[in-house]
């Protein structure tokens, strides 16, 4: 018994001896060397190496300590340390690793306790609409209360640039922006919150169009999905799932249509009865295709597979399901199976006739009959997507396939007894086509090879519909053969050269064409009307719109004085419809130059975008006087008035001393308004400045002279405004003459024009 305590005596010795000579190594991989714990709980991953078996791992900083486990890698321990208990900053986390025989080793490791800032948004709302200008209401704040910095800039999507409005500005954003370089175009206004440590961002989609002709009906929760005179349908995330809903445009009232899982927004289709959806994931509604009726939801086809070709036409409903072509009548619920023979594209009639392809032939269903009206060979000719005019007639493509891919493909129609080819074999990726009522338009190759857009009246006269040099698409055909269609025949020019700008145009069946819009969003027929829905709003097209037009703008400026314009001397100047969105230059002065912001030279006739207005800045020749006269118009973005105007610049000598009393009284119209006022105007040895409470601190202010030469530039905060808002500045030294007073405030910019005496 004595032999045996002795040997375990020695053992234990010898495993302490070998554990003290042996240290333990402690690598931590989470987190980094100051990383940051962005939130309230700081992950912690260790890696530990010993001759022995590891009893303990903790993690501990302050008075809070953790244990940690192996995860499923070998030799590594992670957990989660909590920090509320401490304050934010720079901590120490001390890793201890204990063997089985009590011999342990610590590793001290920095760290920073951080959370991130918080974005609050206030506007716009995610897929609004902004008519050029947008109010941008965001600001940030910290759970500690440290300070925090918010930066504003517009991107198209995916882009790794964009457009910087609002660099760090203190706390929050409250201001006016000027999007009209951007008109046409669907932008991600992204705020920036930055703390000390990290920053986050958010984002809200506008669609961003100054067309006049696009009258708001509605606007609801989302981006919307569907719309069919009566109803808009969208889905809205409500407690962490996108549902659908439906808003009624007459009540104002809106439905939810019972689901517990997902639905694609993109899927959601109005019908008589109420809704069609797909889902495509979860648990609760599987793939498939489902019914809402207005009080419960029906599965229509199994939840194992997709649907495809869904089309819906007044009181019926197609389908294709795994090559079984469904009908579903809504006006008494029920669903049948039309064909199981491999169909492959079908399309319905307003009396529940069906079209549909099968082994590349065309086939018509009426009143539980199929007939077959092509007999074409399958190899040798395909005839595919066929669609149904509410007269009966159906037309579809006549494909020539050739080397194993089909490159060619006419148009032809087919009256139930005879077919006739509406169009000849052309390119095939130069073809689209709709129905309606018995008209058809569709594609033709023009001379240039570009895509044009024909209708085909039910009488059979054809008429060619766009005529642009580019390619057109065709986006609605209506009951009465006028057709909305896209083109991109306009480059930007001031957001990338080789970027097309594609319109939205509305044409007549005899080709009479008016451009509406931008092509952001979508074109709907209802009630005898054309609408278009851009994100979450509804708009009514009307071009029965006043015509716009452009006035003379005259000025008069001092001998080898330049003369700088301001935005508000053009969009005064502009009457009609919407607002001025691009000014062209149509013919340069012949006795002075035009400077773009940054100096360049306006050398030949061009399109200016609003924003550059007020750094546009005309110099007269050295030493001329008399007149100088520059032609100009304007664009509300889509239509330019018919007759050009112009600016008359009238240069005179220069006159010593203190400007005419009528000069002055004339300055003083530009030295107040609601926000911002200038006294005494004329000035003598002082100015005061007024501010309303809408201007809200900081605000700085800028005084320089028509050359451009800053005489006076300071920063006022609130206290230096006191109650009062007022200020007053020193002109004891400047030189008699007109100088511009600049202030600029978080939200707003104002420019006004004073004199000195």
């Amino acid at each position: 018994m004595m032999k045996s305590l002795t040997a375990l005596f020695v053992l234990c010795s010898a495993i302490v001896a070998t554990s003290n000579a042996q240290n333990i190594k402690i690598e931590v991989i989470k987190p980094s060397t100051l990383g940051l714990s962005k939130g309230h709980n700081l992950a912690v991953l260790v890696e530990v190496s010993s001759q022995l078996e590891i009893a303990a791992v903790i993690a501990k900083v302050g008075t809070t300590q953790v244990s940690l486990t192996l995860t499923d890698q070998r030799n590594v321990f992670g957990g989660t340390l909590p920090l509320t208990a401490l304050q934010q900053g720079t901590h120490t986390m001390t890793i201890t690793a204990t063997d089985i025989t009590n011999y342990a080793v610590s590793k001290d490791w920095p760290f920073i306790y951080d959370t991130p800032p918080i974005i609050e948004w206030e506007g716009p709302l995610d897929e609004s609409t902004a008519r050029s200008e947008v109010r941008v209401k965001a600001k940030c704040r910290e759970e500690n209360g440290t300070p925090c910095t918010i930066s504003l800039m517009a991107k198209q999507r995916n882009s790794l640039g964009g457009f910087d409005f609002v660099s760090h500005a203190p706390g929050q954003i409250d201001a006016d922006i000027d999007l009209s370089d951007l008109d046409g175009f669907t932008m991600d206004l992204v705020v920036t919150a930055t703390d000390q440590y990290q920053a986050v961002t958010a984002s809200r989609r506008i669609y961003i169009e100054s067309s006049p002709y696009l009258k708001e009906v509605a606007s609801v929760d989302a981006l919307i999905s569907d719309f069919d005179g009566n109803n808009i349908a969208y889905t809205r995330l409500i407690d962490g799932i996108h549902k659908p809903e439906i808003y009624d445009l007459q009540s104002s009232a809106t439905v939810t249509v019972p689901v517990d899982n997902d639905i694609r927004s993109s899927s959601l289709m109005l019908t008589s009865e109420g809704l069609l959806f797909m889902n495509s994931w979860g648990p609760y509604l599987t793939k498939g295709l489902y019914a809402w009726n207005g009080t419960m939801v029906n599965q229509l086809t199994p939840g194992d597979r997709n649907v495809q070709n869904v089309k819906i036409n007044g009181d019926y409903a197609v389908w294709i399901d795994r090559n079984y072509l469904y009908l579903r009548k809504f006006s008494d619920g029920l669903t049948q199976v039309v064909s199981d023979k491999g169909v492959s594209l079908a399309d319905v009639a307003p009396d529940g006739t069906i079209t549909y392809t099968l082994s590349n032939n065309v086939y018509v269903y009426k009143n539980g009959v199929h007939t077959r009206l092509t007999n074409d060979s399958p190899v040798l000719l395909k005839n595919e997507s066929p669609l149904i005019s509410s007269d009966g007639k159906i037309f579809y493509e006549k494909i020539e396939p050739c080397c194993g891919i089909d490159i060619k493909s006419a148009v032809a129609m087919h009256d139930g007894t005879s077919e006739t080819l509406l169009r000849g074999y052309e390119l095939r990726d130069r073809l689209s086509k709709q129905v309606n009522n018995g008209y058809i338009a569709y594609g033709y190759p023009g001379s240039l090879g570009q895509n044009q857009i024909w209708v085909r009246q039910p009488s059979g006269e054809s008429h060619q519909v766009t005529f642009y040099g580019t390619s057109s698409t065709l986006e609605l055909l209506n009951p009465s053969g006028d057709v909305i269609t896209i083109n991109g025949n306009t480059k930007t020019g001031w957001i990338n050269d080789s970027e097309y700008r594609f319109r939205r145009y509305l044409s007549d069946k005899q080709g009479n064409s008016k451009e509406i819009c931008s092509s952001q969003g979508k074109a709907f027929w209802a009630n005898d009307k054309w609408y278009i829905t851009m994100g979450r709003t509804l708009f009514i097209i009307d071009t029965v719109a006043e015509e716009s037009r452009v006035n003379d703008i005259s000025r008069t400026i001092e001998s080898d004085t330049p003369l700088f314009f301001s935005r508000e001397d053009f969009t005064s100047a502009f009457e009609g419809p919407g607002q001025l969105i691009r000014l062209s230059i149509i013919e340069l002065p012949q006795h002075g130059y035009l400077t773009l912001p940054g100096g360049a030279k306006i050398t030949a006739p061009v399109q200016l975008s609003r924003s550059v207005l007020d750094k546009l800045k005309y110099v007269p020749d050295p030493g001329y006087e008399g007149e100088d006269r520059i032609v100009w118009n304007a664009s509300n973005g889509v239509a330019m008035p018919d007759e050009a105007a112009q600016i008359i610049v009238k240069i005179e000598k220069e006159e010593v001393g203190v400007p005419e009393e009528e000069i002055v009284t004339a300055v003083a119209a530009y030295a107040e308004d609601d926000q911002f006022s200038a006294h005494p105007n004329p000035a003598q040895d002082k100015l005061t400045l007024t501010f309303s409470h809408e201007m809200a601190g900081p605000i700085g202010v800028t005084v320089s002279n028509v050359q451009g030469q800053v005489m006076l530039s300071k920063i006022l905060d609130e206290n230096e405004l006191g109650h009062e808002r007022t200020h007053e500045l020193n002109t004891s030294e400047f030189s008699p003459g007109i100088y511009l007073v600049r202030v600029v405030s978080s939200r707003q910019l104002k420019v006004k024009k004073i004199a000195v005496k």
